[in-house]
């Protein structure tokens, strides 16, 4: 493979699934580590992507991550498990914040059986799915809107801050010990980070490539989280440390 082709993959792959790890594009490409970060360096210098500790964010030219259809197929069994796992800490009367994502979406359906549940969110496709659930009553977090099909901004902020939420589920970009949970923009940390205020307990949603995983905006330390809902995959000196610092972790 020539290495002009090599690093198409290796863009493709970053941007189709919103960043990827060193580990993930070595397998996925069969070539050394040393290779891909090679590769990483030079994608970086024309300005394609962002490197980050332990691999690469894409660094879309219109500022935006890639539509949510794009990342959907993405781990999508472990993105079930972990939305169904997630919502099965969700009690009947009780007030929960759905953060827009790929993953979070998947809690939708497993809500169903809920009784007296109010769910407040950002993210339209979220908001449209709870729809036909007439039971759930579902408000929607009005703003400006984004290609992801969710809002964010001043209004969203001024909204939140009118609820008291039991329970926050969020997703994030990565999630490193040293430094937090992070996001792709200013934006979308801001109102993952108001969230959180306004609830009780925080559940953060976020498959095994996410952990150790670091770059773009920073939402807070992960000392703020109460939850981590992950797959079986998951970094188990990871999930040790975490749970020493009183998180719980569930892996699905």
């Amino acid at each position: 493979m020539l290495v002009t082709q090599r690093q198409q993959r290796i863009l493709h792959n970053v941007r189709e699934h919103a960043g990827a790890s060193v580990e993930d594009l070595s397998s996925a490409l069969g070539v050394s580590p040393a290779t891909i970060r090679r590769d990483l360096v030079r994608l970086e210098e024309m300005g394609l992507i962002r490197r980050v500790r332990g691999g690469a964010m894409p660094l879309a030219q219109d500022g935006v991550l890639p539509l949510p259809e794009s990342r959907e197929g993405h781990r999508a069994q472990e993105k079930r498990r972990i939305g169904a796992a997630a919502a099965a800490m969700v009690k009947d009367d009780s007030v929960i914040i759905i953060d827009a994502g790929t993953t979070t979406k998947q809690m939708v359906h497993h809500l169903a059986a809920r009784r007296g549940l109010t769910v407040i969110t950002r993210d339209l496709r979220i908001a449209l799915a709870l729809a036909q659930y007439p039971h759930i009553h579902c408000v929607f977090l009005g703003g400006s809107v984004r290609r992801s099909a969710s809002t964010a901004g001043t209004l969203v902020l001024r909204f939140l801050q009118q609820f008291h939420a039991d329970q926050v589920f969020l997703g994030a970009l990565g999630i490193s010990l040293e430094e937090g949970i992070w996001t792709s923009d200013l934006e979308e940390s801001l109102v993952k980070l108001e969230s959180m205020r306004r609830s009780q307990q925080c559940v953060i949603l976020a498959d095994s490539t996410k952990l150790g995983r670091s770059g773009g905006a920073l939402v807070a330390p992960v000392s703020e989280m109460d939850v981590l809902v992950t797959d079986m995959e998951a970094d188990p000196q990871v999930v040790e440390q975490l749970t020493r610092w009183g998180v719980t972790v569930v892996r699905a």
